[in-house]
């Protein structure tokens, strides 16, 4: 649900994952942490990073799909390079409310799925934001997957760029050359 970065004993960093039943200490970072599940579910964190871009145009702190098809989105919430960055997990975001008599410190109000509750050091606004862009990735995501399931041919049609007759032998059609293929006709 959220990743807190933390020292450890001998100043070495870890991270206190927050999880809907128990609450661990792992010896990394968290930006660590969001890289290897990346891998683990065969992404780059940089990957995933310019994936982001390209659908949002969003280049700063940027959410981070984890798993397309579980939709695990995990979000930052100051820069990921910046070591006492905390992650959250967008699916366990159920409320966010200012708490009163903030005003200069500008503190938001975290409640878990769990019900679990966390302050953050954040103006209220500037979390809507992070929770907003963390949906609209999520949405986005949801219309490309029923985009795909409904279209199966959108994703070809994308690339072509051109029409060819079905070549008995692919020979036919390509040449390679200085270990590159190219097309020998239109047809």
């Amino acid at each position: 649900m959220a990743l807190f970065p933390s020292l450890g004993e001998f100043g070495h960093r870890q991270t206190v994952v927050l999880e809907e039943e128990r609450i661990i200490v792992v010896r990394e970072k968290p930006l660590d942490i969001i890289k290897h599940s990346c891998e683990f579910f065969s992404a780059s964190y940089e990957g995933r990073k310019k994936g982001t871009k390209r659908l949002m145009k969003i280049t700063h702190m940027p959410p981070i799909v984890i798993s397309n098809s579980q939709m695990i989105i995990f979000f930052p919430l100051s820069s990921p390079e910046n070591a006492d960055c905390i992650w959250l997990a967008h699916n366990h975001v159920k409320d966010w409310d200012k708490i009163k008599g903030s005003h200069k410190n500008h503190k938001t109000l975290v409640i878990f799925s769990n019900l679990q509750t966390y302050p953050l050091s954040m103006q209220s606004s500037t979390f809507d934001l992070k929770v907003c862009r963390g949906s609209r990735l999520k949405h986005i995501m949801e219309e490309s997957e029923e985009q795909a399931a409904h279209h199966p041919d959108h994703f070809s049609k994308v690339y072509e760029i051109g029409l060819y007759a079905e070549p008995k032998h692919l020979e036919e059609i390509l040449l390679k050359e200085d270990g590159f293929y190219k097309l020998i006709s239109s047809l």
